[in-house]
């Protein structure tokens, strides 16, 4: 098992008393452990405003010191989304307070160190590092704090210098639009509302007109192909105040918004006030702050600051305006009417708007994410409702289990949309892929927590032939892209559903598609340039340790060499079993079911199991011993992956007197505070649990006695 683990010393530490924990480095902190030591001194050279410093710390994946560690003051801490709420020793972290970006924390600690002093170090393996490159950046820092500060209670981020925003933080592109054609034409009349990156939706509001022209000018690097989204037919005057731009439709699952980030450019006529709204429900809509255009050359980088949102981390509904709005409104006095852009000219509904590299973005909060495979035993079933029996216990089960990815196999044709429907009636932020018609009798479908940027079907009812079998393929191998936090390329999950049956020409038929599988995988795949990061899931009708007479190793030929795909062997808890059908028997015969995961995937596997109602211990609270069997004859198996791209966050605070240690946490997340005096003993401080993502935070004690303070995160 790997934790988190974060060093941080407290104290007075004279030089030779630094040189000792460097000399232990290694043997006690482990190779590449980072501490963080701060105290008044350090060997003679103080703290103080434009000395040497180097990064608050640094998170890595090391396995649990050792030594003893006793509880004190064990207790959960509630999290709420995007805001951490806390008792007295874990204080929240709100709007506007202590729960702004690190960017303002950093200045805020410098300031501290130029007024009051004290020193920070890093330890690395057991060698004293002393960073230039933080150093310059914390002079810059210290001379643009007046600006950190205000923005500490603004939510608008006008003229801030690029190095401040940007910071040494964990931002990462949640979406972005160059509204580029997909395949380069050379035309800038053509282009694309999808996203470059991550998934989102815009559109145009109020009746606005849409169309594509030259983008020249913007921070598009794009030359021959580079297009802009323009606009047209504003409102006449005094009309539609605050109705009238684009809208941004985003899935914040998974992300803690930052900033929202576009070029602009407008004709003179055009709207001079713009106002930024935000909604969290994707209905009503709230008032950001006011947007001040002038007409001329693009404006590049126009910056919003998005911390300061309420509710807006892990929304799967956030969505984000830009409307033109009224001088009154928009500045508390004048007109209530459009202005011209240009002061040389009169508002004109006929004016136009260009935006171009619109940006969103995040830091990831995810740090798990779970995929279940599950055949519903629906052939035949001629009630596809929420009320039905069957269903409701597949609903119990799944909203216990809470998947981020469920993949289903044997929807019954004819109900494509009653599956849609149903998995909305008790996951309305799901989105529902249902598979082609294929067989006439069946289909797949895959439900998703994150969203799916792409879906496509492959191999559907393709001949066989060339595998060694006449006949064709019996379904298709679905394809869904699902956007996980993080991930620099979508995790392709794939679905399949090979032919049943234990005579032989099923078993012919079913080899057949783990050939076609195969080599879809080995060949025709990678050319597309998909990512690397991808699994697959389903009922394979065949044991891989248990093969029945004449079969041919279906599963085997999907984990051979050139697929990618790893063989994973998940068991129910309690009994340890790894056979899935039927539940509806007296025993469990075979493991029909897997999860396939590639080796990015596999390398970053937390847990995976069979769930089995009456077997599970304790009894899972809302689930019925019988559901199981009522729910499917197959048991269904799930996978759980660690986000390896979930930046680490830890930052050493000093206010009110007091020093604090904060971090950012994912939802459901839980912590253990350790202290130690050498490294070696180390003793139990608090433990807490985030319910949600969001800042967590705990006073650690600066006192004459030096201290070392690590974070572990627990499974």
């Amino acid at each position: 098992m790997f934790v988190d683990q974060v060093l941080l010393a407290s104290g007075h530490l004279r030089k030779k008393r630094a040189g000792a924990y460097q000399r232990m480095g290694k043997s006690q902190c482990g190779s590449g452990l980072f501490c963080v030591v701060t105290g008044p001194a350090m060997g003679g050279r103080a703290g103080v405003a434009g000395r040497k410093s180097g990064p608050v710390g640094k998170v890595e994946e090391l396995p649990q010191g050792r030594g003893r560690s006793e509880r004190r003051g064990a207790r959960k801490v509630s999290v709420g989304r995007g805001v951490t709420a806390a008792g007295d020793r874990s204080r929240g972290a709100g709007a506007g307070g202590a729960g702004q970006a690190p960017v303002e924390m950093w200045a805020a600690a410098e300031l501290q160190r130029a007024a009051g002093g004290f020193s920070r170090c890093l330890l690395s393996g057991g060698r004293e590092r002393r960073d230039r490159t933080a150093m310059r950046e914390s002079r810059a820092f210290r001379s643009g704090f007046r600006v950190g500060l205000w923005l500490a209670g603004a939510w608008i981020v006008p003229g801030i210098s690029p190095g401040l925003l940007s910071a040494q933080g964990p931002e990462m592109e949640m979406v972005a639009w160059d509204f580029n054609s997909e395949l380069p034409d050379g035309n800038e009349a053509t282009g694309t509302l999808a996203p470059a990156k991550g998934w989102g939706q815009v559109a145009q509001v109020g009746g606005v007109w849409g169309w594509f022209g030259s983008g020249q000018g913007s921070a598009d690097p794009a030359t021959a192909d580079d297009s802009a989204w323009r606009l047209g037919n504003w409102p006449s005057q005094g009309a539609g105040n605050k109705q009238h731009g684009i809208e941004l439709r985003l899935n914040a699952t998974g992300w803690q918004p930052v900033r929202l980030e576009w070029d602009f450019h407008v004709s003179a006529g055009a709207s001079r006030y713009w106002r930024v709204q935000y909604s969290i429900d994707g209905r009503s809509w709230v008032d950001g702050p006011v947007v001040v255009v002038a007409a001329g050359a693009w404006l590049q980088g126009v910056r919003v600051d998005l911390r300061g949102m309420p509710r807006a981390a892990d929304n799967p509904w956030l969505a984000l305006r830009l409307v033109s709005e009224f001088e009154a409104t928009a500045t508390g006095r004048g007109a209530a009417a459009y202005v011209g852009a240009s002061s040389q000219h009169a508002y004109d509904p006929n004016g136009w708007v260009a935006v171009d590299s619109v940006r969103v973005w995040g830091i990831p909060t995810l740090a798990q994410w779970g995929v279940l495979t599950w055949n519903l035993s629906g052939f035949g079933m001629t009630n596809w409702t929420p009320t039905h029996a069957q269903l409701e216990a597949v609903v119990r089960v799944l909203r216990h289990l809470r998947p981020t990815v469920v993949s289903f196999q044997e929807v019954p044709e004819g109900w494509e949309t009653a599956m849609t429907n149903w998995v909305k009636s008790w996951w309305p932020e799901a989105t529902v892929v249902v598979g082609a018609r294929t067989d006439g009798a069946l289909r797949l479908a895959v439900a998703s927590g994150l969203p799916v940027r792409a879906v496509r079907s492959w191999l559907r009812r393709a001949p066989l032939d060339a595998w060694g079998h006449v006949g064709v393929f019996t379904r298709e191998l679905l394809e869904a892209e699902v956007v996980v936090p993080g991930h620099a390329e979508p995790v392709h999950v794939f679905t399949v559903h090979l032919k049943a049956g234990t005579d032989g020409e099923s078993a012919a038929r079913r080899a057949a598609e783990a050939l076609a599988i195969s080599n879809f995988f080995a060949g025709e795949w990678p050319t597309r340039r998909r990512g690397r990061a991808y699994l697959l899931a389903g009922d394979c009708n065949e044991d891989v340790n248990r093969p029945r007479p004449g079969e041919r190793g279906a599963v085997r030929i999907l984990v051979g060499e050139g697929t990618g795909l790893r063989l994973l062997t998940p068991v129910q808890p309690v009994t340890g079993d790894d056979r899935t059908w039927s539940s509806r028997q007296a025993s469990l015969s075979y493991r029909f079911d897997y999860v396939l995961p590639s080796g990015l995937l596999v390398s970053n596997v937390v847990a995976s199991g069979v769930f089995r109602s009456d077997r599970e211990w304790p009894r899972p609270v809302g689930v019925e011993p019988g559901d199981s069997a009522l729910a499917s004859d197959h048991l269904p198996v799930w996978t759980v992956f660690a986000n390896p791209f979930l930046p680490p966050r830890l930052t050493w605070d000093v206010r009110g007197g007091k020093s604090w240690l904060r971090w950012w946490s994912g939802a459901g997340q839980r912590y253990r505070l350790e202290v130690s005096t050498d490294l070696e003993r180390w003793t139990s401080w608090e433990e807490l649990w985030a319910a949600g993502p969001g800042w967590m935070e705990s006073p650690v004690e600066m006192t004459d006695v030096g201290r070392f303070y690590r974070v572990v995160r627990l499974p």
